[in-house]
């Protein structure tokens, strides 16, 4: 605003004074161009991340702004991806011409980078115009460390129909603890995640995971098409932490083979008689099409009887042989079946156990093994024909007795283990006891059965004739009483096991089923059993004891 005034000076005579004879006032408004840059953008990034930037240009001015260029010279290690208008390169620099912009008017430029260095990075955009205009902005960006590395490992090749497994690894290393890991799985349309489903997976993986520490983890897809199949993993901790890892499988055309049978027979190279020994029978189809009715024949020889096998067996016995029949092997699928036999007589020869195994598609295949039978402890003993032990139920599960318990009069009681003493136990007009286990060596955690045959070898009958069983070494424990027993259990705990008394037990008797009681192996060693019987002509007791082998796991 400017105000003008006309004044009439005073006169000298001091007759006339000052005074304002007339005024006025004009506003004068100044006019001009303007020029502003306002810049946003990511504040925070971790590792190689993404930045985004959002710059604004404005005339504030009320004049128009001719000319206007942006400028952006991206600092080190920061590169321009692209940008919204696309701008040119110059060099290092990038620029963007805006034109000119009325007065009150905004221009805007997006700008997406990429950020390869850690720490703190200032980024600054310049704007100039003809009119020798200029103002920048600035933003800045706190870049960390990505903390997060991911391996993974896998197959190249599987057959359509199987899995592919991949193992991963994600290790933290950074210096400080990540937390909520967390896994999406994206994958192509020829692989299906194991635990069903096609669409991305996601799972979490652990709470934290320490600097230097790693976590382990597999994910498993069935691979449902041929050629080339991906998948991709990406791991993502609080903060922004972020890694990936890209796996391919190459899914083939299954190769058929045809079925293939194969029959192996393990089992002990000696036995004395009045032993138990124990053979193994494994069949495998090593080919990929499935064998249909196959059919598994087991024989042995005459000085040895079959005890129980694995159920399902069907038993012919005057040809010394028992069969299992499977509807179908499919192929690579194995089976085994079990026998446990009591040596009846010394054989120097070997008593032989053979196995034949076949199929509608493959023809009979066979393998054997002989097992020397020696002389059973104590003596020679009288001979022993087959037919002559008791089965054996409630022995290793899975397995079955071949048949019921023949009568008293054709089967002795069970043998006694290797070593153990028998005081009394053999003695001419007593009570006589044998035990045998059936599995021994066993494994720790693992069982076996202790079967007890009673007698009475006196001209009289004998009464109120009662058994125990107790453990000496802490290194067995008692599970259970298997089966039907002579008579019933008194008292049972961990280390002893008592049945109740017999009535009676007639002159020359012997049971005709023994007692069984299953053990189980607690620590690695050579332990032993107590077994006593007392009645009312040996109140002092009859007493053997077993020695059972626990080996290590």
């Amino acid at each position: 605003l400017v105000r003008m005034q006309v004044i009439r000076p005073a006169q000298q005579r001091g007759d006339l004074p000052q005074m304002v004879v007339g005024q006025g006032s004009v506003g004068i408004h100044w006019s001009r161009p303007g020029l502003t840059v306002r810049a946003m953008g990511t504040s925070t990034l971790t590792g190689e991340g993404a930045l985004a930037y959002r710059v604004e240009v404005a005339n504030s001015g009320d004049q128009v702004t001719r000319g206007v260029t942006l400028s952006f010279t991206p600092p080190a290690g920061v590169t321009v991806l692209n940008s919204t208008p696309p701008g040119q390169l110059f060099g290092q620099r990038w620029a963007w011409s805006l034109g000119d912009l009325a007065p009150g008017t905004t221009a805007v430029v997006e700008i997406n980078a990429r950020a390869a260095v850690s720490g703190s990075i200032r980024s600054t955009f310049v704007a100039t115009s003809s009119d020798n205009l200029k103002a920048e902005g600035s933003v800045t960006t706190e870049v960390q460390r990505n903390s997060l590395a991911v391996k993974m490992s896998g197959p190249d090749t599987v057959e359509v129909g199987r899995e592919a497994r991949f193992l991963i690894d994600v290790t933290n290393i950074g210096t400080r603890t990540l937390t909520n890991l967390t896994a999406s799985d994206t994958f192509d349309a020829g692989l299906t995640h194991s635990e069903g489903g096609r669409g991305p997976l996601v799972r979490p993986l652990t709470s934290a995971l320490e600097p230097g520490q790693t976590h382990r983890f597999a994910i498993t897809f069935i691979v449902t098409q041929p050629g080339l199949q991906c998948h991709r993993l990406d791991v993502t901790a609080d903060g922004g932490h972020v890694a990936s890892a890209r796996g391919c499988v190459t899914g083939v055309a299954p190769i058929v083979t045809p079925a293939k049978l194969s029959v192996r027979v393990s089992g002990p190279p000696s036995r004395r008689a009045q032993e138990v020994a124990s053979y193994t029978v494994e069949v495998v189809n090593e080919g990929s099409a499935p064998a249909t009715n196959v059919v598994l024949s087991v024989t042995w020889g005459v000085n040895l009887e079959l005890l129980e096998a694995t159920r399902g067996h069907e038993d012919d016995l005057p040809r010394l042989t028992t069969r299992w029949r499977i509807a179908r092997l499919e192929g690579g699928e194995r089976i085994v079946r079990q026998l446990n036999c009591l040596c009846l007589n010394p054989d120097e020869q070997g008593a032989t156990v053979r196995a034949t195994v076949s199929s509608q598609q493959t023809p009979s295949v066979s393998d054997s093994i002989q097992t020397v039978i020696g002389p059973p402890l104590g003596g020679t003993g009288p001979p022993r024909g087959p037919g002559a032990a008791p089965a054996a139920p409630g022995s290793p599960s899975g397995t079955a007795p071949s048949r019921p318990p023949t009568p008293s009069s054709e089967r002795g009681p069970p043998p006694p283990q290797p070593g153990a003493a028998i005081p009394g136990g053999a003695a001419a007009g007593g009570l006589t006891l044998r035990a045998a286990a059936l599995a021994d060596p066993i494994r720790v955690d693992g069982t076996t059965t202790v079967v007890i045959a009673l007698g009475n070898e006196r001209s009289v009958p004998d009464r109120d004739v009662a058994l125990s069983v107790q453990v000496l070494d802490e290194g067995l424990v008692l599970t259970r009483v298997p089966g039907t027993s002579p008579s019933p259990v008194a008292a049972i705990s961990r280390q002893a096991v008592d049945f109740q008394p017999l009535r009676e037990l007639r002159p020359g008797e012997q049971l005709s089923s023994p007692y069984r009681v299953e053990v189980q192996g607690t620590r690695p060693g050579r332990h032993r059993l107590r077994i006593t019987a007392t009645s009312s002509l040996s109140p002092g007791g009859t007493v053997t004891e077993l020695t059972i082998t626990v080996s290590g796991p």
